[in-house]
């Protein structure tokens, strides 16, 4: 098969086509094959059957012909089978990208999209270039449009399709133009008033003019917000040009000129801004100063400020003439004040700012009038206490009065710092008058003068100071002096000093009357103290400030009280032990009492010197009970008196001694006298001397009673001794001293049994003459000695020889057993 061009019969290589053989209802492929340099495809050995060939590549610049050529094989078919392909050639365009400012600009890198007239897309990006061509070869027969995707530097994207067709054979290429405008510029002009930038001139009327002055466009007028904006411009000069003024603004036409710069891209374009600016057509103001008083006198010298409505100085220094004025041209429309910043001489300077308003468009001049008052002065009165001038004085009223008398002011009244200010007093002579005293002085109607010079600024005024001055209404009191204890008492000749509050001394020697009284006339109100510097006789003296005030406008006399406490004494009681040389004792209680025994303190304790000192007793009768006595001592109940006298004066007061004694608690002492040889034997008429330890007789002549006692009572505690005078009748003499002790608080009687031995006869072959002591027995556990033979002192023996010889052998063994009993005792009393 042979591949050639449609129209021109031109052998065409390089078309591809797939064989495929018919197999049932579908074919199957049997090879791929391409046309040579000859455009020829040969294939042998084909078996007989249906096939076809389909063009699957044209050939380069062709369109693809997709129609199945279908042939056969016969059946022992021996000849070649001749086939024939054609193609149609493909067309070709070329876009060239101009500038619409000047067409002999190519531009380069605009980019497009090839789309056929169904809006298939055929080439997505398709650029411009160098040159500013496109160009798209192989384009079947049909209709195609460029669509511009982006425009090039500095220029507008074109979005208007460019349309072309593209003709089956004819080979030409088809030529199309794009055209593209440059990015056209934005500018806004912005109207204000050349003062206040934030205020927007609307109605302004503007031509806009290129460089050269050429009128593109007029009647450009602002808008509300003081705006023109003009779009769609090319880039280059221009100027606005303004052609009517804002009502109320003068016309300014100085060209106002501005550049619209190329933008690479619309993204870039920025708004040129421009600002025209408007001056208010402007007014006048006349400003006249004049005396407050008498407008007819033109104040020259008065220096002001102008300013704005806010306070802004716009222009200072402006200073009235001879004439008294000042006047200021070329000011804008709008509100202003004149504020006086120096006063003409001998005037108070201005306050208030002079308000005044220039109207838009205004004809004539505006005029103000400023007025001075004279600088006037100022008054202070002080009101004080007349003999105290540090002490001020509220609540005094006063008139104020001019020289003649006539009153200017009435109730002014002296404040809390005793003072009366009164301001705005034109030069001149004045007078105060006092219409009421302050509370609890006197009235002083006596004018007092003053004058007020006039002064030549504010600076130099000086306050005129007066002086009032009043006279306390006086009080009186009255002190009583009385007894602290018998308040209907009143004592004579206590002398005082009255003091004021700070102690100086006022008066002296002032000394209370028969009835006890002191009374002090003509005292000023105020704080006072009576001090005591003498007492009454017999009274302790009461330094204590008595402290009074005299009431303002006090009408009765004030009346104290002093008291005094009659001079107290002091006493002294000294504890002794009556048996020990009076030695103190200490912790012995006692209570106080007076005289019908009412308690007045308890649990005196005397000190280790044995005293109780009590003091401040007024004068009168005590006594002193004891209430415990001391450990071993005994109780001594009985009250102990003694009187506090009265003393004329405390140097007089005498310490009052009294002295207690207290006694051992005692003991006692038994001694029993028996028979040696027989103990249940008690011997009448023994004789004893009482002794101390160291042998002093205490007591003598204490002689046994019938049952052979002697008994001593009243025995203080300490170690005593019996030594027998005088033995019984018939019994021998035992002297050896018989000690015992008397302990302290001892509460039984101790019992002592002394034995004496019969006066022998005749000597007694072995027997012996021994004497022996007596046995000190224990109170509450003496034991019985055991029973002695023995006879009576005088019994005679028997004369017969038998008798002798029993007696002899009773006495012998009489004599071992007391022998043994006498040792016993003698351990005993050496234990």
């Amino acid at each position: 098969m042979q591949k050639i061009d449609q129209e021109t019969g031109d052998i065409l290589a390089g078309a591809t086509f797939v064989l495929e053989k018919k197999t049932g209802d579908s074919y199957k492929v049997v090879d791929y094959l391409t046309t040579d340099v000859a455009g020829m495809i040969y294939k042998a050995n084909l078996d007989p059957g249906k096939y076809r060939f389909v063009e699957t590549k044209a050939p380069n610049g062709y369109q693809l012909n997709t129609e199945p050529i279908p042939f056969t094989i016969g059946e022992k078919q021996t000849e070649i089978l001749t086939l024939t392909a054609k193609n149609i050639k493909l067309g070709s365009a070329e876009l060239t990208k101009l500038a619409k400012e000047d067409e002999n600009q190519s531009l380069k890198d605009a980019e497009f999209r090839l789309e056929r007239e169904d809006g298939t897309v055929v080439y997505p990006l398709l650029r411009t270039d160098e040159n500013g061509k496109i160009l798209v070869p192989n384009l079947e027969p049909g209709k195609y449009q460029f669509i511009e995707t982006k425009a090039p530097a500095y220029y507008q994207l074109n979005e208007e399709p460019i349309p072309f067709t593209v003709k089956s054979g004819d080979p030409s290429t088809v030529m199309v133009t794009a055209i593209n405008e440059l990015i056209r510029g934005k500018a806004e002009l912005t109207k204000v008033d050349k003062d206040n930038k934030a205020l927007k001139l609307e109605g302004a009327k503007f031509e806009l003019q290129d460089e050269a002055g050429n009128n593109l466009q007029e009647s450009l007028t602002t808008n509300k917000d003081g705006k023109i904006v003009v779009e769609d411009l090319k880039p280059g000069k221009y100027q606005f040009v303004e052609t009517k003024a804002p009502a109320h603004y003068q016309l300014d036409e100085t060209p106002i000129p501005f550049t619209i710069d190329k933008s690479k891209t619309e993204a870039d374009v920025e708004v040129v801004s421009v600002q025209a600016t408007n001056e208010l057509i402007p007014g006048s103001v006349e400003l006249e100063k004049v005396d407050e008083d008498n407008q007819g006198t033109k104040l020259a010298g008065a220096v002001f400020e102008l300013q704005d409505a806010d306070g802004k100085v716009l222009q200072e220094g402006l200073t009235t003439n001879v004439e008294g004025k000042i006047v200021i041209e070329d000011l804008r429309p709008g509100k202003y004040q004149f504020v006086e910043t120096q006063a003409p001489d001998y005037y108070k300077l201005g306050t208030e700012p002079i308000t005044f308003e220039i109207e838009k468009s205004q004809k004539k001049i505006v005029s103000v009038t400023a007025t001075n008052k004279l600088i006037t002065g100022k008054v202070e009165l002080t009101k004080v206490d007349k003999d105290n001038k540090k002490q001020i004085i509220d609540g005094a009223v006063f008139e104020l009065q001019n020289e003649a008398g006539k009153m200017l002011q009435e109730g002014l009244t002296t404040d809390k710092d005793g003072k009366i200010v009164v301001e705005d007093l034109k030069p001149g002579k004045y007078q105060f008058v006092e219409t009421q005293a302050p509370k609890g002085y006197q009235l002083d109607e006596t004018p007092i003068p003053f004058t007020i010079d006039k002064s030549k600024t504010e600076a130099d005024v000086e306050v005129v100071s007066v002086q009032a001055t009043n006279e306390l209404i006086p009080g009186s009191v009255m002190l009583v002096k009385v007894d602290e204890d018998n308040q209907d008492k009143t004592l004579e000749g206590a002398a005082f000093e009255l003091q004021d509050e700070a102690g100086k001394t006022l008066q002296e020697g002032l000394t209370t009357n028969k009835d006890g009284k002191i009374v002090v006339e003509d005292l000023k109100p105020g704080k006072y103290q009576f001090v005591e510097m003498q007492a009454p006789a017999y009274y302790q003296l009461d330094a204590k400030p008595i402290t009074f005030e005299i009431e303002k406008d006090q009408k009765e006399i004030l009346s104290v009280t002093a008291t005094n406490k009659l001079i107290t004494g002091k006493v002294e009681l000294t504890k002794v032990d009556k048996d020990n040389d009076n030695a103190p004792l200490a912790e012995a209680e006692f209570a106080l009492q007076d005289e019908t025994g009412k308690m007045l303190q308890e649990g005196l304790t005397t000190n280790k010197d044995g005293k109780i000192v009590v003091e401040n007793l007024k004068p009168g009768k005590y006594q002193f009970v004891e209430t415990k006595a001391l450990t071993h001592y005994q109780l001594d109940e009985t009250p102990i008196t003694f009187t506090i006298d009265k003393s004329k004066t405390e140097a007089d007061v005498e310490v009052v001694s009294v002295q207690a004694t207290n006694e051992l608690i005692p003991g006692s002492v038994m001694l029993v006298k028996v028979d040696e040889d027989n103990q249940d034997k008690t011997l009448e008429g023994a004789v004893f001397e009482l002794q101390g330890a160291d042998g002093k007789v205490l007591q003598e002549g204490l002689t046994t009673n019938a049952e052979g006692k002697i008994v001593v009572e009243n025995l203080k505690p300490g170690k005593y001794q019996f030594v027998e005078t005088q033995a019984p009748k018939g019994y021998q003499l035992d002297e050896t001293p018989i000690s015992f002790t008397i302990d302290f608080s001892q509460g039984k009687t101790l019992e002592l049994t002394v034995e004496n031995s019969i006066i022998q006869k005749a000597p007694v072959s072995g027997s012996g003459n021994d004497n022996s002591q007596p046995t000190q027995k224990d109170p509450e556990n003496s034991k019985e000695q055991p029973d002695q033979a023995g006879q009576q002192a005088g019994e005679k023996l028997p004369q017969t020889g038998e008798e002798w010889l029993r007696y002899m052998m009773i006495l012998g063994i009489s004599l071992f057993i007391l022998g043994g009993f006498l040792l016993i005792s003698r351990r005993r009393n050496a234990n």
